[in-house]
């Protein structure tokens, strides 16, 4: 017999989790071929099973795998009276209808996690069955969901939790075989962004919370420690203060999606930070997991003239025939001289003309008067205390349309 004569490609492919197909090809000349299949459990130490196959043979299929097993066969090949030459298989398992479990997707504020896994194409089976659980839910006696598909989404998760996931196949009434995904950590929250507000002396955040977290959102004003619901708080950190994180506020319902930090100082460097918690999950403990999200370090413009006062509006209402005058009181860009402020002084002026006080008093950020039509208005504020006054702002002028005259009758012809 020649040195190229071999059993070549000798694989194993199974049909259930009990039956097998294994097929393989031959190389070189073949004199009255005999071929054989042995097949043991990989735990035994010798071939239990022996069965010899016809001379043209390619294939052969076994029919007493037991699930949940490793399995090594052996395929041998002579020519008559001559050596035998081998190819092996080893520990092949018997569950192979089922193959891995993965994880395709995790949505934080829908609480949506989706997995796929794969199924042997030539076995004949039933429905899967799936189990989510998390630290603080042990599984369930019976399966969450049951699928006749390869993929499933888990909807709805609270967020904030790690999660395992379970898939079991079945093939027969009591056949089955299982797969468990890796861990899977589901955020309370995601999509936080920010942009500049309130002529860039502060940033306005947004993000997205888990929909169930919402669901428990804690009402109201919280205490410094609240003991359910779930609630959001948002931090800042100067970057010329390393490590020195500031909570911006109180703990704010879950339902809160944007805030606006204000009161930065101009020519700093800020990144901010929130997070949720839900006080009601049992397990969790302060720094468990990053249930926090982060921007980056936001670069505040240094104001060439601090502007004391910021986001100033004039706005007519027709309606009411009343200016109304806003703003935004600044003291931390005023200079350390004029914190606090003590009052302010609000002055029009008419068509260009000069300029007129109309209020003076406490700290506002808002101011109504009553104006003649068919002028043009433009306002000043400026913020004062003991030590002075800061620089006034200047509101763009407001133009207010004349009252327009009736319309005089006219005689409307008879005639069509």
């Amino acid at each position: 017999m020649a040195e190229t004569e071999w059993v070549r490609s000798l694989k194993a492919e199974f049909r259930s989790p009990t039956t097998v197909e294994l097929s393989w090809s031959l190389d070189g000349s073949w004199d009255d071929l005999e071929q054989k299949v042995w097949c043991k459990n990989s735990a035994a130490d010798s071939w239990d099973y022996e069965y010899a196959v016809h001379a043209d043979a390619k294939s052969f299929t076994w029919r007493d795998c037991n699930p949940g097993n490793s399995y090594d066969f052996c395929v041998g090949a002579r020519s008559k009276g001559g050596s035998w030459y081998y190819g092996y298989l080893y520990g092949v398992p018997s569950d192979a209808i089922l193959g891995g479990l993965s994880v395709t997707g995790a949505d934080a504020a829908s609480g949506d996690i989706s997995v796929e896994w794969e199924r042997n194409p030539h076995a004949s089976l039933g429905r899967a069955e799936l189990w989510c659980a998390d630290e603080a839910s042990p599984w369930s006696a019976s399966p969450d969901a049951v699928t006749d598909s390869d993929g499933f989404t888990f909807e709805g998760l609270p967020g904030g939790r790690m999660y395992w996931l379970w898939v079991r196949q079945r093939y027969s009434e009591s056949g089955y075989t299982d797969r468990q995904a890796e861990r899977v950590w589901l955020p309370g929250l995601a999509n936080l962004r920010w942009e500049y507000a309130e002529d860039r002396t502060a940033v306005r955040l947004t993000w997205e919370a888990n929909e169930y977290l919402k669901g428990i959102s804690g009402q109201g004003t919280a205490a410094s420690s609240p003991t359910e619901g779930a609630w959001a708080t948002v931090w800042h950190e100067d970057r010329s203060t390393p490590g020195g994180w500031v909570k911006v506020d109180g703990w704010i319902p879950a339902t809160t999606e944007e805030y606006t930090v204000a009161g930065l100082k101009p020519g700093h460097a800020y990144r901010f930070c929130v997070r949720i918690r839900d006080f009601g999950y049992p397990v969790w403990e302060e720094g468990m997991y990053d249930n926090d999200l982060y921007t980056p370090y936001i670069d505040m413009p240094a104001l060439s003239k601090p502007k004391a006062v910021s986001a100033l509006r004039a706005e007519y209402s027709k309606a009411d025939g009343e200016m109304r005058v806003t703003w935004r009181n600044n003291e931390a860009n005023a200079g350390a001289v004029m914190q606090p402020y003590e009052g302010v002084r609000v002055y029009r002026s008419a068509d260009g003309g000069a300029w007129e006080q109309v209020y003076s008093g406490e700290p506002c950020e808002e101011l109504a008067e009553e104006v003649a039509r068919g002028r043009s208005y433009s306002y000043r504020v400026v913020p004062w205390n003991a030590a002075g006054s800061a620089p006034g702002v200047e509101s763009a002028p407001v133009a207010v349309a004349a009252e327009l005259p009736p319309l005089a009758p006219r005689a409307v012809s008879a005639a069509l």
